[in-house]
């Protein structure tokens, strides 16, 4: 069972979008290591000041918050 992780996003963000196409990519491959629910800040406010964030895309893997392009270094491909 691959380990939770949220994936927050928000609308307009060009890295937004390709983190999002990268994860169809690897869910694809078969190289995706999180089983990832996205969440959008921009509709959901609330969830980014809760969560302290100040850019976006951001991971958050148990309550390890990370970039997403560090995220996915942990991956192994």
């Amino acid at each position: 069972m691959k380990p939770k992780a949220t994936l927050f996003v928000a609308k307009g963000c060009p890295f937004c979008a390709e983190a999002k196409k990268e994860l169809k990519q690897r869910k694809k491959a078969g190289t995706l290591c999180y089983d990832f629910k996205c969440v959008d800040v921009s509709k959901n406010p609330k969830v980014a000041e809760r969560k302290d964030l100040h850019a976006v895309p951001m991971v958050e893997v148990g309550e390890k918050l990370m970039t997403f392009n560090e995220a996915m270094g942990q991956c192994k491909l």
